[in-house]
């Protein structure tokens, strides 16, 4: 009686490529959660805010201070009292 070959090889075909398609499914998946939390919860925001918040303050009112952001209804004279260019000097070439 022969015995039956049994090839390896030609029992597992496309078992990888199979495996390989799952895995790119999960992981896809994975992302666009991790993703989608991210952009949910805006852990990128709350981690830049601060510092671009003082930097746009000097670039508009002159002062890494807060306050110096003119209040809605006041006009800019809270944000002059904080510029260094806007500070009323006692010796001027034209005083008044």
């Amino acid at each position: 009686m022969a015995k039956a070959r049994i090839n390896f090889y030609s029992d597992h075909r496309g078992q990888a490529t199979i495996e390989a398609v799952l895995l790119i499914t999960v992981l896809l998946g994975v992302f666009s959660l991790a993703t989608k939390t991210i952009r949910d919860k805006q852990y990128v925001q709350n981690l830049t805010n601060k510092s671009v918040k003082s930097v746009k303050h000097m670039s508009e009112y002159g002062s890494w201070k807060d306050e110096c952001k003119p209040a809605k209804g006041s006009g800019r004279a809270n944000a002059a009292k904080c510029h260094p260019n806007s500070i009323v000097r006692a010796l001027s070439s034209d005083p008044k």
